[in-house]
């Protein structure tokens, strides 16, 4: 197989994925750019979170919001979900836009971007950014992820269900003791 420059862009992120697992974090950040600069979307992403973090490199915002665009303008999901939280935060010169991010968000979800994914679930569970709290979307968002094998949405679900429980005891308690009430006061 010849080599382009877009193996050599692969070969380059998942080197640089390689680095951070080691945790050679600023040898990673360099071949990480390596591969962004060299047009690999998901690298343009991570990249972006490197610098949003602080990891390999000093923090910085504004170059953060630079990668996840450039992601963006390659239809990388994770840099509309990347880009999305930061219109969320108003960081790196974007403002906060609630509609915005959620647009973002929602595109890289629909895209099977499983954080995008678990993102829109927590959206609709609780109601958030310009959503109605919806159980039944919350969970079909979450069912999308879980299909994926997403560790955090398998825990997610958990965490869902022991909370329903609890809340489902704390209901049947207060049912039975205004029950009891009244039936003391009668």
């Amino acid at each position: 197989m010849a080599k382009t420059k877009e193996t050599d862009a692969k070969a380059l992120y998942e080197e640089a994925c390689n680095l951070l697992g080691a945790l050679k974090v600023a040898e990673a950040f360099a071949v990480m750019k390596q591969a962004a600069e060299m047009g690999h979307p998901t690298a343009q992403s991570d990249l972006g979170t490197m610098y949003k973090m602080g990891i390999g490199v000093a923090k910085d915002d504004f170059e953060a919001v630079k990668w996840y665009k450039r992601a963006v303008d390659q239809d990388s999901p994770a840099g509309w979900a990347n880009l999305g939280a930061c219109y969320i935060e108003g960081v790196g010169g974007l403002p906060k836009d609630d509609d915005k991010a959620l647009e973002y968000i929602r595109k890289a979800a629909e895209a099977g971007y499983p954080h995008a994914q678990l993102t829109m679930a927590r959206f609709y569970r609780i109601g958030l950014r310009n959503l109605k709290s919806d159980d039944r979307l919350a969970q079909q968002w979450l069912d999308k992820a879980i299909a994926q094998g997403y560790e955090l949405a398998i825990k997610e679900q958990k965490e869902w269900k022991k909370n329903n429980r609890t809340a489902a005891l704390v209901v049947i308690g207060l049912v039975l003791a205004v029950g009891l009430f009244l039936w003391l006061t009668w």
